[in-house]
């Protein structure tokens, strides 16, 4: 069991967030994961007020966030904090083409070298 499982574990146990919420944002971690070979780093992860889950990547001008809330789709939103420039989009499950371009922007080439997560940071 990695860090962001624990994490999401002690959202569900500590009751901010839903079990079934906190088991869909799960399993669509490891299906990202698994699409970019282990390559993309572990999400920053916090709940968000209404009982979300958010996950977050920031890398230079790029801030990529995934909102998984309720039974709702998880949505993807993505901001260059240079141009202002900004997109909002329903996620499905595997990723489309145009989707793997904004998480390639966030790709670590060497899997071993991966940076810390913010999970600890969003327990505060």
């Amino acid at each position: 069991m990695n860090q962001l499982h624990s994490y999401l574990n002690a959202l569900v146990n500590e009751k901010i967030v839903s079990r079934p919420l906190a088991s869909t944002a799960w399993r669509w971690w490891q299906n990202a994961e698994g699409q970019f070979v282990g390559q993309l780093p572990v999400p920053s992860a916090a709940p968000g007020p209404d009982g979300q889950i958010l996950y977050t990547w920031d890398k230079g001008e790029n801030h990529l966030e995934v909102e998984f809330c309720g039974a709702e789709p998880a949505t993807l939103f993505h901001m260059n904090r240079i141009t202002g420039a900004a997109s909002e989009r329903t996620l499905s499950d595997n990723l489309k083409a145009e989707e793997k371009d904004l998480f390639s922007l966030f790709l670590n080439s060497d899997p071993n070298n991966r940076p810390l997560s913010g999970l600890a940071a969003a327990r505060g």
